[in-house]
């Protein structure tokens, strides 16, 4: 990751850290969860991804494109103070291979982002939300030769496949949709999230530990999540998870 990226990474850890932790404590009545106070949830969606200059370079070498569209899992937690929403979630991508009779092209990654949003409709079972987001996004791509082949030609040919990955900064802007549910005695909801995404420039490109020069640019998405919710009963409750999440990016 470079060092801009690294930088900005621990600028939020530690503020959203210090945010969460300087709230004060709540009265022994408001101990109860409330998304009035925040919430953790959980998401599954989709994203729709758009590579041109990667599928140009890869059309020109004659390998198959990476995927262009993946699927996500993965947790967020937030706080809201008035009428902000200040947050941060992890989400992993899942692709299908894609290949053709010579090559395989394989593609993982994940996104680590911190959300700002203030309420646009905030009632008693509905809230929405414009989001503007920013965080990393980590994708790795690998390019197998198929065929089966013989333990020392394996050997003999080490280059029949090669992992790149790239690591960038991530903008977001869209909207969060929650409907709340009362469900005995306790309080839960379910989410939509759409919008879309954007890689600042072409990041940084590796293999291995091995820096890699002239990559090409980075991703736009579109994307729509659905997501389960439940209510926090402290601010505080909310810092480790979103230290962890953002620590993630990091550490990649």
């Amino acid at each position: 990751m470079s060092r801009t990226a690294r930088f900005l990474l621990v600028v939020l850890m530690h503020g959203t850290a210090a945010l969460c932790l300087a709230q004060p404590a709540a009265p022994a009545d408001t101990a109860r969860p409330r998304f009035a106070i925040g919430s953790s949830h959980t998401a599954l969606g989709f994203m729709k991804l758009s590579f041109p200059e990667l599928d140009a370079r890869f059309d020109a070498a004659g390998l198959p494109r990476a995927a262009s569209g993946a699927g996500a899992l993965g947790l967020g937690v937030d706080i809201r103070p008035g009428r902000l929403l200040v947050g941060g979630g992890y989400q992993s991508l899942f692709t299908p291979n894609q290949s053709d009779a010579s090559y395989r092209t394989r593609m993982t990654g994940g996104i680590a982002l911190l959300d700002l949003g203030v309420a646009l409709v905030r009632s008693q079972r509905l809230s929405v939300y414009p989001i503007v987001g920013a965080g990393v996004l980590h994708l790795s791509l690998n390019v197998h030769e198929r065929g089966d082949i013989a333990f020392d030609d394996g050997l003999a040919t080490p280059a029949r496949e090669i992992d790149l990955s790239n690591t960038s900064l991530l903008f977001q802007t869209g909207l969060l949709v929650e409907h709340r549910i009362a469900m005995r005695g306790a309080e839960y909801a379910v989410s939509l999230r759409f919008g879309v995404t954007g890689a600042v420039g072409n990041g940084a490109w590796r293999s291995a530990e091995d820096q890699v020069q002239g990559g090409p640019s980075g991703v736009r998405s579109t994307y729509v999540r659905l997501g389960f919710s439940r209510p926090l009963s402290r601010r505080r409750d909310a810092a480790l998870p979103l230290a962890g999440m953002l620590g993630q990016a990091v550490v990649r």
